[in-house]
């Protein structure tokens, strides 16, 4: 995986890896391609979603504290 992916690519691509490794046609060699392709797109889901997370709970925090000055400077 050399190219970087967004979000939404990755999940159509870890779906389109489910769906090939349920395949009974699927070799074994490939099968443990895709796995750890599979691996890590799912792990930079996950890093994707947790910063998502983060930036939110930051935004919220924000929103109920009021906007400081600093806060501006993005």
């Amino acid at each position: 995986m050399a190219k970087a992916r967004n979000f939404e690519t990755s999940l159509a691509r870890l779906a389109e890896i489910v769906e090939a490794l349920e395949n009974d046609g699927t070799s074994l060699n490939e099968s443990m391609k895709l796995y750890e392709e599979g691996i890590a797109l799912s792990q930079a889901c996950r890093r994707e979603l947790e910063q998502a997370e983060l930036r939110i709970t930051e935004l919220r925090a924000r929103a109920e504290g009021g906007f400081e000055e600093n806060d501006l400077e993005m």
